[in-house]
């Protein structure tokens, strides 16, 4: 296994066991440049969702609804809140791989990875939410629905 050039790097730690072999370099490289595409495709969802909210905020101002076309504005300004951190972290994460391969630095690599780490942590706790307000959901129109077939159901007198 070929160990990470430190030379020219800054780099004054120890050997601090885990290096990255010469052959995963080109797999960081393409990972690197996946992982760019899709935090540009992020940020173009999260500037669609900004239209949207800019939008919803114009014709709440113009229309009868307002009201309720200002809570989806709301939620459109939640939503881009919630979506742009792990979409900025997973940029981060491309441009210190590309550093960290260009330089081979060890620390630049775990800086590199730290960042994915974020991404993944905060796209796991946005996904536990996310399921549990689903679950919450359906558990409230399932006890919606049975408040109401009760309203429709004749009384038999038992």
């Amino acid at each position: 296994m070929d160990q990470i050039s430190t030379e020219n790097s800054g780099y004054t730690g120890a050997n601090e066991g885990l290096l990255i072999p010469e052959s995963a370099i080109p797999y960081l490289n393409s990972t690197r440049k996946w992982t760019l595409f899709f935090a540009v495709l992020g940020f173009v969802l999260i500037a669609l969702m900004g239209l949207g909210f800019v939008t919803m905020l114009i014709v709440s101002a113009v229309s009868p609804l307002g009201g309720i076309m200002a809570i989806i504005a709301v939620f459109y300004a939640v939503l881009i809140a919630v979506y742009f951190f792990p979409v900025y972290y997973l940029l981060k994460f491309s441009e210190e791989a590309k550093k960290a391969i260009a330089s081979r630095n060890p620390v630049t690599i775990a800086k590199s990875f730290r960042y994915l780490n974020l991404h993944f942590k905060i796209a796991g706790i946005i996904t536990i939410v996310f399921l549990a307000l689903y679950i919450i959901f359906i558990i409230g129109m399932m006890m919606y629905g049975m408040y109401f077939a009760s309203l429709f159901t004749p009384n038999l007198g038992y």
